[in-house]
């Protein structure tokens, strides 16, 4: 079988998944099916500037466009084997009008390459209007988070409902980062729905020949890396605040939400970080106690598979996290705690694992439970998908739809 071209409309772009260090799972499953014989090319199509959840002014976003757009389509080198592709400034233009100029861009550079029958790969509801004019033969959803789910997206959530029913329509596989979302495309027309979780490039995390040493005299440290947003119960950090006063908890990532940024800038022993490289998450993992994971529990929640999860267990630090999926498929792994008052306990208990003589034993079965969840797994079974596919399409022609 020939190797794929993919051609890939993700959850942001090749841009800001380079700023955060590649960490996101679209730019991991681009850098991991790069390494495989299965394929030969990606290209990656950027984003135009967007709104953010909270309103951006027209002024701002028009400036935005002229400042980072190109005139006229161009591509460059992302890396080995993966080509991104910026669209032109006419691709700023609101919703219902752009989709021509990018699929115009995207099939001038398919022709060029001389790529026919791409593999057309989307992770964002929002984006389906290239199905069936790229002349593709697979399309793949990727289904990350419900975002109908999601508060932030309330604005345009008519928008997103329409791409979810053109996905459980045209779409040939769907992937899904949870059981929830698993639930959410039965019935879809698709031959192959499967469950793909998140994972981890668990070598990164492993402290094995990095130097770290916790000062046993010093305040214990509590950390959470993640965006800081709806999901985030700032009211389990403000409670763990509290009870433990003599502590440091860190909280890094970019917070959406200025409510909570003021509650939580008040309390004299939480730590705003802000946005991190993802080259300086690992070190911040194993420089600290326990790891938290304090995110509410709704609709929203039930859909995720947080990769901070995976990256938790690689560091092999004791894990405290509310009772959100897959947290619960670790066992003895992962403190899980209901409420703040049960959060509080559970950190007791984690804090005071490390001086227990099975500390190093638990360290080391976390680790292990992350190296069972890599992204070359996931890739490899990812392509599994893709050649079965194909192959029963170029045996049958067009292929029942069904649920795997």
């Amino acid at each position: 079988m020939s190797p794929f071209d993919i051609v890939m409309f993700g959850y942001g772009d090749w841009h800001l998944w380079e700023k955060e260090g590649l960490r996101v799972r679209n730019a991991k499953l681009c850098l991991h099916l790069a390494r495989s014989d299965r394929v030969r090319s990606i290209a990656v199509v950027s984003d135009p500037p967007a709104f953010s959840p909270s309103g951006t002014s027209v002024r701002k976003y028009v400036a935005a466009a002229l400042r980072t757009m190109p005139l006229r389509a161009r591509w460059r080198e992302g890396s080995d084997k993966i080509t991104v592709l910026d669209p032109p400034l006419p691709a700023a233009l609101p919703h219902r009008f752009r989709a021509r100029w990018i699929i115009r861009a995207v099939a001038r550079f398919c022709d060029d390459r001389g790529i026919r029958a791409p593999v057309l790969w989307i992770a964002n509801p929002c984006k389906v209007f290239p199905i069936g004019r790229l002349g593709e033969s697979c399309v793949i959803f990727d289904a990350i988070d419900d975002w109908e789910a999601i508060p932030e997206y309330a604005p345009i959530r008519t928008r997103i409902a329409r791409g979810y029913t053109e996905v459980k329509e045209r779409a040939h596989i769907i992937f899904t980062v949870s059981d929830a979302l698993l639930d959410k495309f039965q019935g879809a027309e698709a031959r192959i729905v499967r469950h793909v979780p998140n994972a981890v490039d668990a070598e990164l995390f492993d402290p094995a020949g990095r130097h770290v040493e916790r000062d046993p005299a010093g305040p214990p440290v509590f950390t959470y890396v993640g965006i800081i947003h709806a999901r985030f119960d700032e009211e389990l950090v403000i409670a763990l605040a509290h009870a433990f006063p003599e502590a440091i908890i860190r909280l890094i990532g970019p917070i959406w939400s200025e409510p909570t940024k003021t509650k939580l800038k008040g309390l004299p022993n939480v730590r705003l970080e802000g946005f991190v490289h993802h080259a300086k998450v690992p070190r911040a993992l194993l420089d600290s106690d326990v790891l938290i994971l304090p995110h509410r529990i709704d609709e929203a929640s039930r859909s995720m598979s947080p990769l901070k999860l995976f990256e938790y267990l690689a560091s092999g630090r004791p894990i405290v996290s509310t009772p959100v999926p897959p947290a619960g498929d670790f066992g003895d792994l992962v403190y899980l705690a209901r409420g703040p008052e049960a959060f509080i306990d559970q950190a007791r208990a984690a804090l005071s694992e490390a001086g227990e003589p099975r500390a190093e034993t638990m360290a080391q079965r976390r680790r292990e439970a992350a190296r069972r969840h890599t992204w070359s797994q996931r890739v490899e079974a990812i392509l599994d998908d893709m050649e079965a596919f194909a192959l029963e399409r170029a045996a049958g022609g067009a292929p029942p739809s069904g649920r795997v």
